[in-house]
């Protein structure tokens, strides 16, 4: 069984960001769960029974059976039909260009591959796949685009539909050239292609890099997967997406030490759209960051593009993800996958490693067996404590039928028979923890982890409870039967808990009768003379604690205290601006004190521009008909804005002026001198008749130059 064939019920003509993300959802839930990828040795798998053979040794009047096979590979893909299995003799090396001039159906592919044998078939040359053949798959090969005197530009070349590349080789050694290339703009779009557990490699001139030179290059093309692959040691980008890629899926590849890693992309007034990169493992890209876009001035810029949940690392802490123009970056991690071997290609992630469920599934012809990887998911597992065991246990192409536990080290398999476990180890200790897993096909895999426990944590025994305080606040109001009726709020907290009930008792509450239950609040009819009230609260351990209060009871409601009389002055605090307030030989600018500001977070700073004397001013003024026998209180904020203003005086002026405007007096306030602290000036005056006009001003005395003051809070207020 073949681990990874899309079925074409995954691949539909989706398109924005909700879509991509629900193919997303189903491509993961369709195809096999990952497992650790293996090195690849080159040894030939038939992946299905050959009908038809070519070897070096035949010929091309053969009959292309296995006793009389056909020369070239050409020979044989001519005489292909639909659902034959067309095979290359294992090891041998077939040095040409391979045209699929036909296809086979999406019910019945035709499939070129390896025959059964020591080591795979190589073909040297190109390999293309045109817009009119369809069905087509190609697997167990390498596939070498580095042939003597050929001018193509990229192998494979892929324009049909529903073609598959699965489990190749494919390089080109690194000679100035792209390898796999998919749909073109002339020669067709290729939909449905689906390239999987390949390693695409070695692809493109390495010295001078051209920028040309890509693992995959998705040109024209829609719904493409790529998944499961291994990119390494590539000119520039393991995946170009560019100009015009839609709905591409790429998941589960490792993509390592290549010019770069992938990219959005287009140009010519077109835009790679709705392409998904995620669970994939990007690392050590060289010129660029792993993952980007680009788009050229004035041509559309890409959209629903997703880059998600990748591992990304590159050396010295180098930019992993570019600006994203085009695409939208989200919970990526950037970690160290910490492969087994990168030097000799080993991508293998160990079990435990964040990266480790978005390796590649392995190339497998026949049963895969299931992998294991056992871990536990504490960091410091203690003795005496549950732990958590993960089998990592995975089947490529099946089912995990049954997974055992050997937590003793005897050998014998009794122990919980779950791929999720819990165990307890009695003592500190180093302990061996082996695992097995079958699958389907009653294959079986064995694992083991060391678990080093420590020592176990003493409890900490829980603080004393404290006890909840106990208070409440009263208030009177009239009774509607008369007299005054008293409400009682309790204000009772509890440090470290909750209240669980709070009760009431009119007296001192010396008997369990006396309490009601009434909450928060309580109250009733009460008259005047002295009284007791108390007040139990109880907290959530059960404690109790008392408030008792003797309260006198008047005989009638107090009146309410006056309020105070309204500020008369329209813009005291300089809040928003200076409006209302003009100035004597000074400037005037507003300052943000913040919270030394005595109101508000503003303040108003008089400078002195002249004389011996400065003011700020009503423009109008404040009072425009006063009334008789009603003395005015003026107040204000004043400080000193400077040092040199410091220990000179100021004062809070009140100027009267009859109905025509005429001054009548000036009276002032006592002088404050001056500090670096706000203190308050005062002045007050009582106008001489009804309807005259009253105005208010504040200077500083014995001026020099620089001197400034702040001021803020200027009141006026009417009283009796």
């Amino acid at each position: 069984m073949n681990p990874l064939r899309v079925p074409s019920r995954l691949r539909p003509p989706f398109s924005g960001r909700s879509s991509r993300r629900l193919i997303i959802a189903l491509l993961l839930a369709a195809i096999a769960a990952p497992v650790v990828p293996v090195a690849d040795d080159g040894t030939a798998l038939a992946a299905g029974a050959c009908t038809k053979f070519a070897s070096t040794a035949g010929l091309d009047t053969n009959a292309g059976t296995e006793a009389q096979p056909y020369r070239t590979a050409q020979k044989l893909v001519d005489n292909l039909s639909p659902g034959a299995v067309g095979c290359l003799a294992a090891g041998q090396e077939f040095i040409e260009n391979v045209r699929f001039n036909n296809g086979g159906t999406q019910a019945a592919p035709i499939t070129l591959q390896s025959a059964p044998g020591a080591t795979r078939a190589t073909i040297r040359g190109q390999v293309f796949v045109p817009d009119s053949s369809n069905d087509v798959e190609i697997e167990n090969l390498i596939l070498n685009g580095n042939r003597a005197g050929s001018t193509y530009r990229t192998n494979p070349t892929i324009n049909g539909d529903r073609v598959v590349l699965r489990g190749n080789d494919i390089s080109n050694d690194n000679v100035d050239k792209i390898c796999v290339h998919i749909g073109d703009a002339e020669f067709g779009e290729a939909l449905d292609v689906t390239v999987t557990q390949n390693r695409i490699h070695n692809c493109g001139l390495l010295s001078p890099r051209s920028n040309l030179d890509h693992g995959v290059y998705v040109n024209w093309a829609q719904r493409t997967v790529i998944s499961d692959n291994f990119f390494y040691d590539n000119a520039t980008y393991g995946v170009h997406l560019y100009p015009r890629a839609l709905t591409t899926s790429v998941f589960r590849n490792v993509i390592h030490g290549n010019g770069k890693g992938v990219i959005f992309s287009g140009t010519d007034g077109v835009a790679s759209n709705d392409n998904a990169v995620f669970d994939n493992i990007i690392t050590g890209s060289l010129n660029a960051p792993n993952i980007e876009s680009w788009y050229p001035a004035g041509n559309p810029v890409g959209t629903g593009n997703l880059a998600e949940r990748n591992c990304l690392m590159r050396d010295g802490g180098a930019t992993n993800i570019g600006p994203q123009v085009g695409f939208t970056a989200s919970d990526n991690l950037i970690v160290d996958p910490q492969y087994a071997n990168a030097a000799a290609k080993d991508f293998t992630v160990p079990a435990g490693n964040p990266c480790f469920s978005k390796q590649p599934i392995p190339y497998f012809v026949g049963n895969s067996p299931p992998v294991v990887g056992p871990f536990i998911l504490e960091s410091d597992p203690r003795a005496s404590s549950v732990l958590n065991f993960r089998s990592g246990a995975l089947d490529a192409d099946g089912m995990i039928m049954l997974v055992e536990w050997d937590f003793n080290n005897d050998g014998v398999w009794e122990e919980p028979k779950s791929s999720k476990v819990v165990w307890t180890f009695p003592e500190a200790g180093s302990y061996p923890v082996k695992v097995r897993a079958t699958d389907d096909d009653g294959a079986i895999t064995y694992g083991e982890t060391t678990i080093v426990v420590g020592a176990q944590i003493p409890e900490t025994p829980a603080p004393p409870n404290q006890a909840p305080v106990s208070d409440f606040t009263y208030s009177f109001s009239n009774s509607i039967h008369g007299g005054l009726a008293l409400t009682v709020v309790s204000t009772s907290t509890d440090a470290d808990g909750t209240i669980a009930e709070r009760a009431w008792a009119w007296g001192s509450g010396t008997q369990p009768s006396d309490w009601y239950k009434f909450g928060t609040t309580h109250g009733g009819a009460v008259s005047p003379g002295w009284m007791m009230m108390s007040h139990r609260t109880t907290d959530n351990d059960g404690a109790r604690t008392y408030a008792r209060k003797m309260i006198f009871v008047p005989a009638v409601l107090p009146a309410p205290p006056p309020s105070s009389p309204p500020n008369l002055v329209v813009n005291p605090s300089f809040e928003t601006d200076l409006a209302g307030w003009g100035t004597w030989q000074a400037s005037l600018t507003r300052v943000n004190l913040g919270a030394g500001a005595p109101a508000g977070s503003h303040v108003v700073k008089a400078t002195r521009t002249t004389g011996t004397s400065f003011t700020i001013d009503d423009t109008n003024p404040t009072v425009a008909s006063a009334s008789t026998g009603v003395t005015y209180f003026a107040s204000a904020k004043i400080a000193a804005a400077n040092s040199t203003s410091v220990g000179k005086t100021s004062r809070i002026y009140l100027r009267e002026r009859d109905a025509s405007g005429a001054v009548l007096r000036t009276l002032n306030g006592p002088a404050l001198t001056l500090s670096t602290s706000f203190q308050t000036a005062t002045a007050e005056i009582t106008p001489l008749s009804a309807g005259n006009k009253i105005e208010i001003y504040i200077n500083q005395a014995s001026a020099a130059s620089g001197d400034a003051i702040y001021l803020d809070d200027i009141t006026l207020t009417a009283g009796s």
